[in-house]
Formats: C-alpha cells, structure tokens, sequence
C-alpha cells in the first residue's frame, strides 16, 4: 500500500505489487503524478465545504447574526451553502443559552440534486417556520447533552483573534449513516465549529455542525494511466487506514457486525482489490 497526504488527515492509497520495472514507475508516477493533483483537488473541496462555516461566523463576529433562533437570518445565510457546496447535507446549530437546535436539511429530487432546503427546529419558536417547522423531540431532549455539543463547545477560541474568520474547527469521521431516504447508507464527514457571539454579556456561544457526504470524492481517484483507470486499486483514507472513498462499491469497505448490524468502514488492507 502506498500512501500520500491529501489534505485535513485525508491520504491517498493506492494497491501496489512489484513485479516489473513498469509497476515501479506507476509508483513514481502515483507519487509525483496522481498525488499532488489529488492532493490539490481535495484541498479545494475542502475549501468549498467549510464556506458554510464561514458564513455564519463572519455574521456572527459583523454582529449580523444575533439572535439564535433568527429564521430568517438563518435561512439567508445558511441556503445559498447547499446549492454551492457538493455533498453537503446538513448544518445544525446549538446554543449555549438554550437546550434547543437549529437544524436545516437538504431536500433531494429524484435525481439525487437539492432542490430545496427543510429549516426546523424544536424551540417553542418553531411554528413561526411554517407547518413543517417542528422537529419532534422528547421532552427530554437537551442539545448540550450531544457529543457533538460537548466537542463544540470543548473547542478552543483563545487563540484566535476576536474579528478573526477563522473559527475553532473540528473534523470528525468518517462515519456511516442512513441517506436522506433512509435507503442506503452513506461515508460522511462532519465538521464542528464554536462561534461566539461579541460584545454580548457571559459571551454565549454557538456550536456548528456540518454533514457532508464524501461519496463524490470517488470520482477523483481515477486516472487513465493506471490499469482500470485506478478502479479498486486507488483509495483515500484517514492516517490510520480507515477507508473514506473508493472508485468501487460502499460495500466493499464496509464492515458490518454484531446482531445489531453495527456498521463501520474497513481499513484498507481489509479491502480486497
């Protein structure tokens, strides 16, 4: 297996077995040729994905974005993202003042492209949305009780610049979860940030939480050079070997155990090419 960086903990791999003097060129062409384009290409999308980030904590720090539960706000903010951003399927926000959620979904037409957004949340406020502004929850339902809360608001924003853009960011994954369907399961990121809000007494905060699906990395990992254009040969991975994308099935580097159908993704020397 040979192995290159590729951006945010993210490395390319690729199946290697030498037998000719060929295979060792393709090695040094995986190395110098498909690595720094790969490399380049994820960099970029990973740029693209955290513009939703970016937005709200720019509107936050402009004091543009003031109030937590502020739909409208929200909503101009948060849904131009999901036309722009490839793979994104959802942003949440928690408060530190509330136990409640914003979240906004991508809704899909049957060929698999937003076209539209679902703005919810579970604060009494929610009706004010519209008929499907209400998330269901239990009475007991309490955000700050969520790893993805307790990670968020863990984060650290001491060392960054008050009007800086730049927010404390977590990526977390990959995991596997249900689509938007609930049909199939899906490879996802999810990205984590803590914004607070200024010049507010107690400094309250916000934390973020972006779901992206890392599906449409796969179609990357192909070149014309390699045998097969590089189909189950070429792999991007975390630095530990978990796989997150694949020119081949999901099913291929997924894992599934337990009588409860745990599902995890395989490392990459558990894939058979």
């Amino acid at each position: 297996v040979l192995c290159m960086m590729a951006g945010s903990g993210l490395i390319i791999a690729a199946n290697l077995h030498y037998t000719t003097t060929a295979e060792r060129q393709r090695d040094i062409f995986l190395r110098n040729g498909i690595g720094p384009r790969v490399t380049a290409e994820i960099q970029s999308w990973l740029g693209a994905a955290m513009q939703v980030r970016d937005t709200i904590h720019w509107a936050v720090m402009k004091q543009i974005y003031t109030e937590e539960f502020n739909y409208g706000t929200i909503r101009q903010l948060v849904e131009p993202a999901f036309g722009q951003i490839e793979g994104l399927i959802s942003v949440e926000l928690a408060f530190s003042t509330s136990p409640h959620i914003v979240s906004v979904n991508a809704v899909e037409n049957p060929s698999g492209a937003v076209e539209n957004i679902l703005l919810q949340s579970d604060a009494p406020s929610c009706f004010s949305i519209g008929s499907l502004g209400c998330l269901q929850r239990s009475e007991a339902f309490d955000s700050h009780s969520t790893a993805w809360y307790e990670i968020g608001s863990s984060l650290d924003e001491s060392d960054t610049p008050l009007d800086s853009n730049e927010a404390p960011t977590l990526w977390a994954g990959p995991t596997i979860r249900p689509d938007a369907s609930n049909q199939y399961l899906i490879p996802v990121y999810t990205m984590i940030w803590k914004s607070v809000f200024p010049a507010v007494v107690g400094e309250p905060f916000l934390v973020g939480r972006a779901t992206i699906d890392v599906r449409a990395l796969s179609s990357l990992l192909v070149d014309e050079a390699l045998v097969d254009e590089g189909h189950s040969r070429v792999f991007l991975t975390t630095r530990q070997g978990t796989v997150v994308s694949a020119r081949q099935p999901l099913a291929s580097y997924v894992d599934v155990s337990g009588s409860d159908g745990t599902t995890e993704l395989k490392s990459v020397w558990e894939v058979r090419g």
